[in-house]
């Protein structure tokens, strides 16, 4: 299990909402985002007569304006109705309890806890190398507190996932201990937002620029090949609706989160966060091959093979993960062999699908 930012940023919710904490009106310093709405902003939107002040509103307020989650409190509402075979019975508080009892160390079910305790930030396996968000240079072999590294000295990329994972845990352990005291695991929460540990995460950094695929550092390249992996999987920052690619040398990038694969699907039947719709990918991973199989927006289905030896695809499988001369990127095949390309700007993605012989020039 992969550990993203979404994972560790939910240990802030048993210290924020502590009744100490409310009490004392003590509120979450959301520094690594300047543009923010702040608690009393966000208040002062609500409808009049405003609710006072308590773990309700709180909790609202960090997921509206802190975790980027604004519709997350209703359906949490809605699971546990699921979950309890009940209808319209779970109140505000029983809300609050759940999300707070999900990472209480001493509570009967720390659910999230313990997913953050089983988890890690990176993990080897074969040639590949499996992250949240993204390697770039200035992460290469990044571990907070690990003074003991020389920076000109390279970790093999074993040695940099087992000091990352093991820091990993020793902040967990600080939480577990004293939940209240938020600098024993602050480091932790700091490198899975924006900027966080000077910008040297793995959880955070992506591969994306102004929305669109960007090649890989050649630092990143180079350190790959020289550890032996070919391939990089990643998630964090949705991009369409089928895992993007990008192939620089000998070394592939996935970049598999689809949640935002339509964002005209259906939000009935409770689910107000629907963003996929019937778009599904699923990703098989084979010592020397990776085999992407799913549905896009139209309906259509979406299959490929890509050999980690490019030497061995089709032609048609040979462009995918390759940058065509108007910006965009191959993103995968459709039925009957058809290309699909995505260019991205921003939020918006610019998607086609086209013939093979009809393919924009590659860069």
């Amino acid at each position: 299990m992969i550990l993203g930012n979404r994972d560790v940023n939910k240990l802030l919710l048993y210290p924020t909402l502590h009744k100490e904490t409310i009490e004392s009106k003590i509120l979450l310093d959301v520094y690594w985002d300047p543009m923010h709405k702040t608690y009393d902003e966000y208040m002062s939107l609500q409808p009049s007569p405003a609710p006072p002040h308590s773990r309700v509103t709180v909790l609202k307020w960090m997921l509206c304006c802190a975790m980027g989650c604004p519709t997350t409190f209703e359906t949490r509402r809605t699971e546990l109705e699921i979950l309890e075979n009940v209808k319209k019975c779970v109140s505000d508080e029983q809300v609050v309890d759940s999300f707070v009892d999900s990472v209480d160390p001493s509570g009967a079910d720390p659910f999230m806890l313990d997913y953050c305790k089983l988890g890690v930030i990176m993990a080897v396996h074969n040639t590949s190398l499996f992250v949240h968000g993204g390697v770039s240079a200035i992460a290469l072999n990044s571990v907070p507190d690990n003074t003991n590294t020389n920076p000109s000295v390279k970790l093999k990329v074993k040695q940099w996932a087992d000091k990352l994972n093991a820091w990993k845990d020793e902040q967990i352990a600080a939480y577990i201990a004293n939940p209240l005291e938020q600098a024993g695991f602050a480091k932790l929460l700091n490198y899975g937002v924006p900027g966080g540990n000077s910008s040297r995460t793995v959880m955070y950094n992506n591969h994306l620029h102004n929305g669109n695929c960007t090649p890989p550092d050649p630092e990143v390249v180079a350190y790959c090949f020289n550890n032996s992996i070919s391939r990089i999987f990643v998630g964090h920052q949705p991009h369409g609706e089928c895992p993007s690619v990008i192939r620089e040398k000998d070394l592939t990038i996935f970049l598999c989160d689809t949640s935002y694969s339509d964002l005209t699907a259906s939000k009935t039947n409770g689910n107000v966060s629907n963003n996929r719709g019937g778009c599904y990918s699923n990703i098989q991973i084979g010592r020397s091959w990776t085999h992407v199989k799913g549905v896009i927006k139209n309906g259509e289905k979406l299959e490929y093979l890509l050999q980690v030896d490019a030497g061995d695809n089709c032609a048609e499988c040979g462009v995918i993960g390759k940058m065509l001369k108007g910006g965009g990127w191959v993103k995968g095949l459709v039925a009957d062999g058809r290309i699909m390309t995505a260019k991205g700007v921003g939020y918006a993605l610019d998607v086609e699908v086209v013939k093979f012989q009809d393919l924009d020039e590659l860069n």
